[in-house]
């Protein structure tokens, strides 16, 4: 990943800190893969998430892709992401693999000191 891509991921993961506040951190600190999507879900393999860049492709197809690997892969979460179609859009289309239970773990945490 050249300066320019890290630049544009940092920005990302900052933007996305109101839905996803520990992503920052992550990133920062390497917990988080970058692989080209190949049509194989690889185990996450202590990284707190792993971004799988498909390149241009159809919104419908990568929501296939997710229902797919959330019904296959029940010990994971799967996300997508377009650029450009939110506030909180990826700069390159992807899919998001992360832990159920890491976000689980993660989610309560946030939830209990945002009370």
């Amino acid at each position: 990943m050249d300066v320019e891509d890290k630049l544009l991921w940092q920005q990302y993961f900052n933007t996305i800190k109101p839905v996803c506040p520990w992503s920052s951190v992550a990133y920062s600190k390497n917990r988080i893969d970058f692989r080209q999507w190949m049509g194989i879900a690889y185990p996450l393999l202590g990284y707190e998430a792993r971004i799988y860049l498909t390149g241009p492709i159809k919104e419908k197809t990568l929501i296939e892709y997710i229902e797919y690997l959330n019904q296959s892969k029940k010990r994971e979460e799967w996300f997508y992401s377009l650029p450009n179609t939110s506030k909180y859009s990826a700069p390159y289309h992807c899919l998001i693999q992360q832990s159920h239970s890491f976000l689980n773990k993660i989610r309560k945490k946030y939830q209990f000191e945002a009370v």
